[in-house]
C-alpha cells in the first residue's frame, strides 16, 4: 500500500514523497491543480532542482515526465534543453510532448 507522508526537511520542506522513496509522486497526480502546485514547487527549487527532474523525464508514468518537463521549462536550466526536446521528440504520450513544447 502506498501512502503519502511530508518530508519536512528536503529543500524548504515542499517535497511530497510516497513511501517507495518516489519524490515526484506529486506530478503524478491526476488533479490538475494539485499537478500545477506540484510543478510550481519543483520550480521554485530552481537549480537544485534539475538534476532530479531530469530523472523525472525518464520516469514511467507519463504525468511525472510531462510534469518533469514543464518545471525544468519554468527553470530554464540549459542543461534540459536537449533531453526537453528529445522527450518532445520521442515519447509515446502525447500530452507528455505537450508538456515538453
Amino acid at each position: 500500500m502506498r501512502w503519502m507522508l511530508l518530508l519536512s526537511g528536503l529543500a524548504w520542506g515542499i517535497a511530497t514523497v510516497c513511501a517507495d522513496g518516489d519524490a515526484l509522486a506529486g506530478l503524478a497526480t491526476p488533479d490538475e491543480l494539485a499537478r500545477e502546485k506540484a510543478v510550481a514547487e519543483w520550480a521554485a527549487r530552481g537549480g537544485e532542482a534539475v538534476p532530479a527532474l531530469l530523472e523525472g523525464l525518464k520516469h514511467a508514468d507519463g504525468r511525472v515526465r510531462g510534469g518533469a518537463a514543464l518545471a525544468l521549462g519554468r527553470i530554464g536550466a540549459p542543461e534540459a534543453l536537449a533531453p526537453l526536446t528529445a522527450l518532445f521528440h520521442d515519447d509515446p504520450d502525447l500530452g507528455t510532448r505537450g508538456d515538453a513544447a
